[in-house]
């Protein structure tokens, strides 16, 4: 979906529909509605500080606001993949929410799993056999028009690549897999 075809002018009124916007007489030019991730009265304003403070500026602070369809159409963003907008979605390895992220990919549970196997043994001296092998693994997308390259030196599988990239997409994402005869966009 391009900027412009963003849920029936949404983009450009910067409003979103089936949600009641009003304004208070005393407070004139601030635009209130009721955020239901928050659950509070915000204005309009607001909400895009928030969202922008915590997608943009990878701020910590408004968790909830992380990934959201209504503060992104404030802010006049496009709206982010359906799997990003999951509430709590961040390590991409085991996909169980993570505030805190290592090398903005992993949990610290996962990280930790990954170093044992990379030493060769866990706390107790054992050698680690719950975790998949780590590999080199390539995915191909699109996003805006353009083709792009993810590669990681240790992943278990390709979908914790794609799960990172689309919780770190703005645009939307078509992936490619090479098949027998070329190679099929899957968006």
């Amino acid at each position: 979906m391009s900027e412009p075809e963003l849920q029936n002018g949404a983009r450009t009124t910067g409003r979103v529909p089936n949600i009641a916007y009003r304004t208070i007489p005393e407070m004139p030019g601030a635009t209130f509605f009721a955020c239901s991730r928050l659950h509070a009265g915000l204005t309009t304003r607001a909400c895009t500080d928030m969202w922008r403070a915590t997608n943009q500026a990878r701020s910590e602070r408004h968790t909830a606001c992380r990934s959201c369809f209504v503060g992104a159409t404030h802010a006049r963003r496009i709206k982010r993949e359906p799997i990003a907008d999951q509430r709590g979605f961040g390590c991409s390895r085991c996909a169980r929410g993570a505030t805190r992220l290592i090398q903005k990919r992993l949990c610290v549970s996962c990280y930790n799993r990954e170093r044992e196997l990379i030493k060769g043994r866990n706390a107790r001296g054992m050698v680690p056999t719950k975790l998949a092998p780590l590999a080199v693994r390539r995915v191909f997308y699109m996003s805006n028009g353009r083709v792009y390259l993810v590669r990681s030196e240790r992943t278990t599988s390709s979908a914790e690549l794609i799960i990172a990239t689309l919780r770190d997409a703005v645009y939307n994402v078509a992936f490619a897999w090479a098949g027998g005869g070329g190679s099929a966009w899957v968006s």
